[in-house]
């Protein structure tokens, strides 16, 4: 059984992109490098919610009616949902923000910095109080929060892997694994973490063409997964029930294992072999992927379900073009 790719969508412009879906599973946000926030439904006949906010976007994330997205003035927009209207800021920063991670059981919200360091904010608080981890030697390149809000997990330029305890704010652990870079901007592997959904006793980390599985009662080494894909891991993700762990390369493939056994049940690839800038489960769906990849051309997004029948859009009539987006919707009255 394999995965089949979706036709491709077309949703932002050349740079970085990256999705999450909305809690119920019923849509999916994208953000891009041309400062454009989408709202799409699951469904493909619907067009989408479209917001310009900023120069470009880096990261977002979807909380509760929220929509957190890290933009080019070095804040964290609110939208609101479905709507997708501004609703304020959350925070203002001295850099960007690369990254942005929610508490699965908690209203905390881990924000990836550029100037070396991990912000953690209470949502819950009205003083928005912000603890700063830091020690990094290099850009933030991702972030993650295990479900029971006990620890966080963030990747660094610095090539280390660091993992800190939320309450104290004590260091636990630093693994050297990640290549060396300067800026989220020139990085191809973003270092995308993330930790067992259930428990958080385990955390999962890409390490060159394998993905190494830890312990995080001692950090011994759980596991590591592998198959014959050659090109480095740059993103791994438990699905929501934890039973599956997802990664993808800089190379564009895609392979899925099952957490229990740890064999390869899944492996598929981007048709143009290009990088994948974010990948995320449905959460009410648990072989439900949704990615977006990175290329010199308009991005697409490619959605994939592991068991849909064969694709018989070969000729990709279903694509959506952005130039006739953005057309569609700066001519709306509704916005």
């Amino acid at each position: 059984m394999s995965m089949v790719h979706e036709p491709l969508r077309y949703a932002h412009d050349e740079g970085h992109t990256d999705v999450c879906y909305t809690e119920d599973g019923s849509k999916f946000i994208t953000c891009g490098a041309d400062g454009d926030i989408r709202i799409w439904s699951s469904e493909e006949n619907e067009d989408p919610i479209h917001n310009c906010i900023g120069e470009w976007a880096l990261s977002v994330r979807q909380r509760g009616n929220n929509v957190y997205v890290a933009t080019s003035s070095n804040d964290i927009q609110i939208l609101t949902l479905p709507d997708g209207d501004r609703d304020g800021v959350l925070d203002r920063f001295v850099a960007p923000i690369n990254h942005i991670a929610v508490g699965k059981n908690s209203n905390l919200i881990a924000l990836a910095g550029e100037d070396m360091e991990v912000k953690l904010i209470n949502l819950e608080r009205m003083n928005k109080e912000i603890k700063v981890l830091s020690g990094l030697s290099g850009p933030c390149l991702s972030v993650a929060i295990c479900p029971n809000s006990k620890m966080i997990a963030a990747s660094s330029g610095d090539s280390k892997l660091r993992i800190w305890d939320i309450e104290s704010t004590n260091l636990l652990k630093e693994i050297a694994c990640f290549p060396k870079v300067n800026s989220f901007a020139n990085a191809k592997i973003l270092g995308r973490i993330d930790f067992d959904p259930i428990k958080g006793i385990h955390l999962a980390y890409p390490d060159k063409s394998n993905i190494v599985i830890l312990n995080t009662d001692d950090w011994s080494q759980h596991a590591t997964l592998n198959c014959d894909v050659t090109a480095m891991y740059s993103i791994v993700q438990y699905s929501p029930c934890g039973n599956y762990i997802a990664a993808t390369s800089e190379e564009g493939d895609f392979v899925v294992w099952d957490a229990s056994s740890q064999m390869v049940i899944n492996r598929s690839k981007h048709p143009k072999s290009v990088s994948i800038g974010g990948l995320m489960w449905n959460p009410k769906e648990s072989m439900d992927q949704h990615s977006v990849n990175e290329e010199n051309n308009d991005n697409e997004d490619v959605f994939e379900n592991i068991n849909f029948e064969d694709d018989d859009d070969e000729d990709n009539e279903n694509a959506i073009s952005v130039e006739k987006l953005k057309r569609q919707h700066m001519e709306s009255p509704s916005l």
